[in-house]
């Protein structure tokens, strides 16, 4: 999704305004029907790529998930996965604080509900599952 919108999605946009503003005359209807079809078409790849993306960060959402769960406290199995990645970033020994992107406020909302946890003494060994996931 981020190639879309800020790689393809404006260059394609940039080159149709051009060619809208360029060709006149008799051409000019052909282009448009042409125009209207290619985009019609393009938005049809970008949904498949962007269900693409989707399906395959899931299943690699599942793999972390059942490689970590039997590591953590029966209570936490059901929290989010960037929650578990947190509480585990937050355990490893030396670790005083974890950093949190916060380009949306979900995503902070998501990190405040795991502050409470007590530290796992077994963040080595999720590290290593993870690292252990095909993805």
């Amino acid at each position: 999704m981020e190639i879309e919108q800020h790689g393809v999605g404006p260059r394609v946009f940039r080159t149709v305004q051009s060619l809208d503003h360029g060709i006149r005359g008799p051409l000019a209807t052909r282009w448009e029907a042409f125009r209207d079809h290619y985009l019609e078409e393009l938005e049809g790849l970008f949904v498949s790529l962007r269900k693409r993306a989707a399906d395959r960060s899931r299943r690699r959402a599942m793999a972390l998930g059942r490689a970590i769960d039997p590591l953590l406290t029966e209570d936490h199995r059901t929290a989010s996965l960037s929650r578990k990645a947190l509480h585990a970033l937050a355990s490893a020994p030396g670790v005083t604080s974890v950093l949190v992107g916060m380009r949306e406020e979900a995503y902070v909302r998501d990190a405040i509900g795991m502050m409470g946890w007590p530290p796992s003494e077994r963040a080595k060994e999720i590290f290593e599952a993870a690292r252990g996931v095909e993805v």
